[in-house]
């Protein structure tokens, strides 16, 4: 499996796909507006979550925060993060 057998098929697929174009262009444009949708969403929602859960916090020591909650909540009124 060489290069050119990879072009080969990749060239294949494009015309494939062209073809599938002309004769049903409301489905394809539907599907590709549905991945292009998917892709977009499933950026979004991973670059909030990284940004608010993965990354740390923009602080000289996170280990010495605290957390401050409403003991009425049965929360713990002051504790330390793990």
């Amino acid at each position: 499996m060489g290069l050119a057998s990879w072009k080969d098929t990749a060239v294949r697929d494009v015309r494939y796909a062209f073809r599938q174009f002309v004769r049903s262009p409301l489905l394809t444009s539907v599907a590709v507006i549905s991945i292009a949708a998917g892709i977009g969403a499933n950026s979004t929602i991973f670059s909030i979550m990284n940004q608010v859960m993965l990354r740390s916090l923009p602080v000289h020591d996170p280990k010495q925060l605290i957390i401050v909650t409403d003991p009425n909540s049965g929360g713990v009124a002051v504790g330390m993060l793990p």
